[in-house]
């Protein structure tokens, strides 16, 4: 889309204007002398239009940018070893032809409709395409889009990328000229803020020469920038691909420095130890998006180079609360499980905490569970509706059958409580619950095939978020296992039951009960369990919790106990929480003390 403004000194024309002069004479009576008016100053010229962004259709313009070109060589020998270099580059778009000019280093070429190769263009890029003997040419240019993307996959409005690469080929030889730019809208110095912070969702692309062939470099990550400092902090990782292979992933790391006044920054951007540099703007009207080109070294005569796009995450969506999750998001975890079994009776392996983290997929739009528990290992579970088990699903809890994609089991159902207001249980906006009990496949031979675990998760409060005054109660539930009975008869109990937390913000203490009642799955009997109390600590810069039960329970191959509670706050200010619990009960069929443990969540309240 174009617009009309003022001229910058970037533009590569400009309309010339036809100047006039008016010359006035005046006459006087007995002898007067002639005079003359100073001529009318000419009209200013129209100004030039000028694209307010790279989406749709363009009007000419020659673009601001930023490159770097690598030049390959295959083989690389040390006598002639592979380059990057930092030189002027032109791209200018005729919109009579709908024509892109590449120009550097005194190389040019034109790429227009005619060489537009459908085959090689996607949803991510255009791409055209010239040959001429051993010549190949290509140019890439990244889409444009009004959709902002996400942190984790961002697009972009303002700023474009580009690549023209060259390749000559001589026999076995090659040498590939790979000219890397930024390109686009650019922000104007005066809408540059001088104070406050962001954070940049970033996508890198490159190519990196080695011995024989070209690697293609893929990744991402965030940069901070600081505006009253005019720092700008990056890192992240980039995928390598051969032959469209991966290859294997690295980490990048990067600093920068904003140039006083102006909406450039150039430093430098590495592979580990190796040096390279950075060198982009800023673009969009608001500094909504950057553009950069980077190089650095890989090995010995291994030389990469390419480009980064950012774009602010504010200008994306985020995600409020676990009912419009719309964003990747880490939302963490803990579990307590125990695993048994039975051969002439029950018997128990044991009953701890375990791993586990549940994140959000915005590719699979699901939630993913992976754990260190039989069944949830390996690679992340997505829970889909494709495997959602409405017969075992209610208002409480969404029930998903993990057998569908553990082979390992040969029965198992995962309940993940479902957020908002209308849950009967507890109604929880940042926090998750649930259970899982599965039985491993025969085809295991293990001792303990049953396992069942509670759990919780939600999105964490940012320890800079944590009140550092005041005072909280929390109101909440319990869900857990106990160890197997001592009868041997009765698999492990269900535990159900209230909690009830009060924290001291401004000293970083927790005092509170829980309720337990235990029920035998077999029978549905419940026993309550009487009152458990426990009182704590916060950790310091941290906005997690942990404490310990006021009573001393003797326990079986443990001896004498407290137990503990570890939890983590979550929401924006410590809204709601989930924590970890063990400790030991009374048996009451077979009245000797048993583990028991679970998880609590609870969310302010009176």
């Amino acid at each position: 889309m174009a617009r009309a403004g003022l001229q910058r000194c970037c533009r590569a024309t400009r309309y010339s204007a036809l100047a006039l002069a008016v010359l006035l004479a005046a006459c006087g009576d007995g002898g007067g002398v002639a005079s003359t008016n100073s001529p009318n100053p000419p009209p200013s010229p129209p100004p030039k239009p000028t694209n307010d962004d790279l989406v749709g259709s363009l009007v000419s313009e020659a673009f601001v940018n930023d490159a770097k070109t690598q030049t390959a060589y295959q083989p690389i020998t040390s006598a002639q070893p592979n380059t990057v270099t930092s030189k002027p580059l032109t791209i200018e778009y005729k919109a009579s032809t709908q024509t892109y000019t590449i120009a550097t280093q005194g190389r040019t070429q034109d790429f227009g409709p005619a060489q537009k190769d459908a085959t090689l263009s996607n949803a991510e890029a255009t791409v055209y395409k010239r040959s001429e003997g051993a010549l190949t040419e290509t140019l890439s240019l990244s889409t444009n889009t009004t959709d902002p993307g996400t942190p984790d996959a961002p697009l972009f409005r303002y700023v474009g990328a580009g690549l023209w690469q060259r390749t000559q080929t001589d026999g076995p030889n090659a040498t590939t000229t790979m000219d890397y730019f930024t390109y686009g809208v650019p922000t104007p110095a005066s809408a540059m803020p001088t104070t406050g912070t962001a954070t940049f969702g970033v996508r890198l692309d490159g190519q990196a020469g080695y011995p024989q062939q070209n690697y293609v470099l893929t990744g991402g990550g965030r940069f901070q920038v600081d505006f009253a400092s005019g720092g700008l902090v990056g890192s992240g990782t980039i995928d390598r691909y051969r032959n469209s292979l991966y290859e294997g992933t690295l980490n990048w790391t990067s600093q920068a420095k904003l140039k006083a006044g102006s909406t450039t920054f150039s430093g430098s951007f590495n592979f580990g130890a190796r040096p390279g540099a950075i060198d982009g703007r800023f673009y969009g009207p608001h500094h909504e998006e950057f553009g950069a080109v980077w190089n650095t070294n890989l090995y010995d005569n291994v030389v990469a180079s390419g480009t980064i796009l950012g774009r602010d995450t504010a200008t994306m969506p985020s995600n409020n609360g676990l009912a419009n999750l719309v964003i990747n998001e880490d939302l963490g975890g803990a579990a307590v499980a125990v695993s048994y079994g039975r051969s002439t009776r029950w018997d128990q392996q044991n009953l701890t905490t375990r791993s586990l983290y549940i994140t959000y997929s915005e590719t699979q739009k699901a939630l993913t569970i992976r754990a260190g528990i039989d069944g949830y290992s390996g690679n992340p579970r997505a829970l889909t509706p494709a495997i959602r088990d409405a017969a075992h699903s209610d208002a409480t809890y969404d029930a998903y059958s993990v057998t569908a994609q553990a082979s390992s089991l040969s029965a198992g159902t995962l309940r993940v409580s479902r957020p908002g207001p209308s849950n009967p249980l507890i109604a929880l906006t940042y926090t998750g619950f649930g259970t899982s009990e599965t039985v491993l496949a025969p085809s295991q031979s293990s001792t303990f095939p049953y396992t069942d675990f509670a759990y919780g998760f939600g999105e964490a409060t940012p320890a800079s978020a944590v009140p550092s005054s005041g005072s909280a109660t929390y109101n909440g539930v319990i869900l857990g296992y106990s160890g197997v009975p001592s009868d041997g008869n009765t698999r492990p109990y269900a535990i159900s039951g209230d909690a009830r937390m009060a924290y001291n913000f401004g000293a970083a203490t927790l005092t509170g009960t829980l309720t337990p009642v235990a029920t035998d799955r077999d029978t549905g009997t419940s026993y309550a369990l009487g009152a458990y109390a426990f009182s704590g600590t916060g950790d310091a810069g941290k906005a997690t919790f942990a404490g310990t039960f006021d009573k001393i329970i003797n326990l079986p191959f443990s001896g004498d106990t407290r137990g503990s509670i570890k939890g983590q706050f979550t929401g924006p200010h410590a809204e709601e929480f989930y924590a970890t619990w063990l400790i030991g009960m009374r048996d009451p069929k077979g009245g000797s003390n048993i583990p028991v443990g679970g998880v609590i969540v609870g969310k302010q309240g009176k």
